[in-house]
């Protein structure tokens, strides 16, 4: 009887021992995942850091568009109204020729 209780006592130790290495690597493998959860997480935050960095530089480039549409426009109104001016010194001249052949012809009359 003795026999059978050091044998169920041996028995009951090598289940705890086995059930403790069965923790043990449960453990390590816990461990093992939030490293692993940790180093993902990481991960993340510098996606989205670099999103977020992106984001700014999309940005920034947009404003620099803008800006630059908005002295295109500028320079075409400055173009457009030289433009209209040329147009208008070119008339009065075309008018001041035909004053003088006038005068000319008038002269040549007279």
């Amino acid at each position: 009887r003795r026999e059978q209780e050091m044998d169920r006592l041996k028995l009951c130790e090598a289940d705890v021992d086995k059930r403790q290495r069965e923790l043990s690597l449960t453990e390590e493998r816990i461990k093992r995942m939030e490293a692993e959860l940790e180093r993902r997480h990481r991960d993340i935050e510098a996606f989205a850091d670099r999103i977020q960095k992106s984001r700014r530089e999309l940005e920034e480039k947009q404003r620099d568009v803008e800006a630059g549409a908005a002295r295109v426009k500028h320079q075409e109104e400055e173009l457009e109204r030289r433009l209209q001016k040329c147009d208008r010194n070119d008339e009065l001249l075309e008018e001041r020729k035909q004053a003088q052949q006038r005068r000319e012809t008038e002269l040549a009359l007279a």
